[in-house]
């Protein structure tokens, strides 16, 4: 089935709408409107995002092919600045949206059953999970009925807080925090987590971390920062890229020359052919 930017654009704008409204009226979604948060897809394949939407006349700088969007698009954005507590907030979710055109894709299902068809053959116990890079949450809930919690950090505001409408507090072992995973050290212990996984986005661009700001690109500073602050890791499941897979092995021999091999029980690296 062929991307659909208009239908996903809709889906989109109604997701965002409802959890205006849910936070507006302080609820819980109901099984109906856990549907509509559910169709949320991000914005990683609406690149007109971007574009101009301050007044009609802006049409004129979209391309043909994506004129047909104008109108949805100017529709999403005065709903958030309608519907948003504040102005100074709306702002802050416009421009979170505008961010997450870089980080935002796609993880297909097929993949991430493999990937916990292959842990539950293992026949670890595993008690607690890491997600860094959430999304709509592909890689947690799949695995959350194979484990006890899973701690899920998101960076874009708005996929958090559906994320969290969908997993509320005290009613669901996945545990959303609205944060960048780069933030998890003033969070959670070094050697808290027997699984980290996650579709980790790509991109050339560099991550602003203290700790790890070693000119590292965003899906680099992401495994580089899971292998050395999540020591002792239980099982690692990645998706590498063929040019990071050397880089991958490369880092663990240094954890593991570092702490010693009794830190280390199982480690597991998955390169996926579909990925």
């Amino acid at each position: 089935m062929s991307y659909n930017k208009k239908a996903v654009l809709a889906a989109n704008t109604a997701a965002i709408g409802l959890l205006l409204r849910l936070e507006k009226e302080q609820r819980s979604a109901t099984e109906e409107e856990q549907k509509v948060l559910r169709a949320y897809q991000g914005f990683g394949g609406l690149k007109c995002i971007l574009n101009r939407t301050d007044q009609p006349e802006d049409i004129r700088y979209w391309s043909k092919s994506e004129q047909d969007l104008f109108a949805p698009t100017c529709a999403l954005k005065q709903l958030i600045y309608r519907e948003a507590p504040s102005a100074d907030m709306a702002k802050r979710y416009w421009e979170s949206i505008k961010a997450s055109v870089l980080t935002s894709f796609y993880t297909d299902t097929r993949i991430v059953n493999a990937i916990a068809d292959s842990l539950e053959k293992t026949g670890v116990t595993f008690r607690t999970c890491l997600d860094p890079s959430l999304g709509m949450g592909a890689f947690a809930e799949t695995l959350a009925p194979h484990v006890g919690r899973v701690d899920a950090f998101e960076k874009d505001l708005l996929t958090a807080r559906i994320a969290q409408s969908l997993h509320p507090l005290e009613q669901s072992t996945i545990f959303v925090q609205q944060a960048p995973f780069e933030s998890i050290e003033e969070r959670a212990a070094a050697d808290k987590y027997d699984l980290i996984a996650s579709n980790i986005p790509f991109g050339d661009f560099m991550v602003y971390d203290r700790a790890y700001n070693k000119g590292r690109t965003f899906w680099d500073h992401g495994l580089a920062a899971l292998v050395f602050r999540q020591i002792p890791l239980r099982m690692t499941k990645f998706n590498p890229r063929n040019d990071t897979f050397h880089y991958v092995f490369t880092k663990l021999k240094r954890c593991i020359h570092h702490f010693g091999t009794d830190d280390f029980r199982h480690i597991a690296l998955c390169r996926s052919e579909t990925a």
